[in-house]
C-alpha cells in the first residue's frame, strides 16, 4: 500500500519584488516627465516671445516657411536669391522700365550703389548687364568645364553675387544678357563651330573686318554651350536671361560655310525656333524667363537670311525684346506698306510708328521695346527730353515695358 504524501502550497509574497530600488526607479521616471514638460513649456515660451513682443510694439513679424529657407543645393550652387525678397517677374508688372548696367559700373560698389539709387528714383524696375559678349568673352567666374575648356572667362570678370545682392537690396531686378551664336572664343570647340567646306578642321569666317568665326546654330554642342551658361546664371540668382544674336551669319546657302548634315533637312528658321523652345523650357524649369533680343529692322528685311526668312517674333520666348533704335532708320522707312520720310518726323513720332508696327505683328505676346539712351550702339546721342518723348511714344501704343539702352549707364 502506497502512502500519499501530503502536498504543500507555496504562498507568494508580492512585496518581495517591490523593493526600495523599484520605488526609486518610479520616482526617477516621474521626475524625468516633469523636466520634459518644463523644457517643452520653455521652448514654446521662447518661440512666441519675439512675435508677442513685436505684437505689443505694433511691429510686423515675418513668418518663416519653405520660401525663406535656403536649401543645401542652393548653398552648393551659390544661389543668393533665397533669403532676399523676390521682385516680380516681367509679366507681373504693368510698367517695366529697364536700364543698362555697364560692367565698369558693376565693378565699383560705390558707383553701383549710386546707379541703383538713381534708376530707382527715376522709376526703373530692372537692370540688364551683359555677361557674354559677341566675341565670346564670359564676364563672370563660370564653373562650367565647357567654358574653361575654351578659356572664355575674361580677366575682368565681375563678382555677380555682389552685384545681384546690391541690386536686389535696392529693389532692382537684375537681368543677365548673353550673346548666343555670334561667338569667336567658343569656336575653339571644333564640334560647335561653322566649318569651312572642304576642310573640316578650318573655321568658316564671316565678312567682318579680319573675318570672324561663328558658333553653328545647327550644332548640338553649340546649343548646349549656350544653354549651360544660361542655366548656370539662374543658379547664381538671375530670374531673367536675355539672349541676343540667336541667328545665323549673313551667308547664303551653297557658300563655303559648312553647317553640317542637319542643314540639308532642317530649315534655318526651324533650327532657331527649336533652339529657343528648348532653351525656354530649360529656363522655365528653373523658375527663370527667356527674353529674346533682336534687331527689328533686320528681322523685317525682305532679304532676311540671318533669321531664316522669319520674324523672330515667331520663335519661342517669355518676353520678346525688339530693338528699334532710331539711328537704324536712316533716309526712308517702310511700315505696313506706307513709306515715311523720317526726316520730317521727330523721335517720338518715328518710334510711335515703329512700335505700332511691331505691336501689330506681336499681337498679345509679352513685349519689351529697346529705345535709345543718351548714346546708342551706333554712337548717336539723344537728350533727356528726346528719351522721354520716346517713352511717351511707347505708352501711346499701350506698350508699358521698355528697355532704355545707355552704354555708359548715365541715367
Amino acid at each position: 500500500m502506497k502512502i500519499r504524501k501530503k502536498g504543500y502550497k507555496i504562498k507568494k509574497y508580492n512585496r518581495i519584488f517591490d523593493s526600495s530600488s523599484r520605488r526609486r526607479k518610479r520616482l526617477a521616471g516621474k521626475i524625468f516627465i516633469y523636466v520634459l514638460v518644463f523644457l517643452l513649456l520653455c521652448f514654446i515660451g521662447y518661440s512666441i516671445s519675439e512675435p508677442l513682443s513685436n505684437f505689443l510694439k505694433g511691429e510686423k513679424t515675418d513668418v518663416g516657411g519653405a520660401s525663406s529657407q535656403i536649401s543645401s543645393l542652393d548653398k552648393e550652387q551659390g544661389n543668393i536669391s533665397s533669403g532676399i525678397s523676390q521682385t516680380e517677374t516681367l509679366e507681373q508688372i504693368g510698367d517695366v522700365k529697364i536700364a543698362y548696367l555697364s560692367r565698369e559700373t558693376a565693378k565699383d560698389s560705390t558707383k553701383l550703389a549710386l546707379f541703383a539709387d538713381t534708376i530707382k528714383s527715376r522709376g526703373y524696375t530692372h537692370a540688364v548687364i551683359e555677361l557674354k559678349n559677341t566675341y565670346g568673352n564670359v564676364f563672370y567666374n563660370s564653373n562650367l568645364e565647357s567654358v574653361k575648356a575654351v578659356s572664355a572667362v575674361d580677366a575682368s570678370a565681375i563678382n555677380v553675387v555682389d552685384v545681384l545682392t546690391m541690386l536686389k537690396q535696392k529693389g532692382i531686378t537684375p537681368i543677365a544678357e548673353i550673346n548666343a551664336f555670334k561667338d569667336v572664343i567658343g569656336t575653339k570647340n571644333s564640334e560647335a563651330k561653322i566649318k569651312y567646306a572642304g576642310n573640316s578642321s578650318w573655321s568658316w569666317l564671316d565678312r567682318q573686318e579680319g573675318g570672324k568665326p561663328w558658333l553653328n546654330p545647327y550644332s548640338s554642342a553649340a546649343q548646349k554651350y549656350i544653354t549651360d551658361i544660361a542655366l548656370e546664371l539662374t543658379t547664381l540668382g538671375f530670374e531673367n536671361i536675355m539672349v541676343s544674336s540667336v541667328m545665323f551669319p549673313d551667308v547664303k546657302t551653297g557658300s563655303y560655310a559648312d553647317f553640317g548634315e542637319m542643314a540639308n533637312t532642317v530649315s534655318r528658321d526651324r533650327a532657331l525656333s527649336d533652339f529657343t523652345a528648348s532653351l525656354k523650357t530649360a529656363l522655365n524649369s528653373k523658375g527663370a524667363k527667356l527674353m529674346l533680343r533682336f534687331n527689328y529692322k533686320e528681322a523685317i528685311d525682305a532679304n532676311n537670311i540671318i533669321y531664316g526668312g522669319k520674324n523672330p517674333l515667331s520663335f519661342s520666348a517669355d518676353v520678346f525684346v525688339p530693338e528699334a533704335s532710331l539711328s537704324d532708320y536712316s533716309g526712308r522707312i517702310e511700315l505696313q506698306g506706307e513709306v515715311i520720310e523720317d526726316a520730317a518726323l521727330d523721335a517720338a513720332q518715328t518710334l510711335s510708328l515703329v512700335s505700332k508696327d511691331i505691336k501689330a505683328v506681336a499681337g498679345d505676346k509679352n513685349l519689351t521695346l529697346i529705345i535709345s539712351g543718351k548714346t546708342d550702339l551706333n554712337g548717336k546721342t539723344y537728350t533727356d527730353a528726346q528719351i522721354e518723348a520716346q517713352i511717351n511714344a511707347l505708352k501711346s501704343q499701350s506698350i508699358q515695358s521698355y528697355y532704355v539702352f545707355d552704354r555708359n549707364s548715365n541715367y
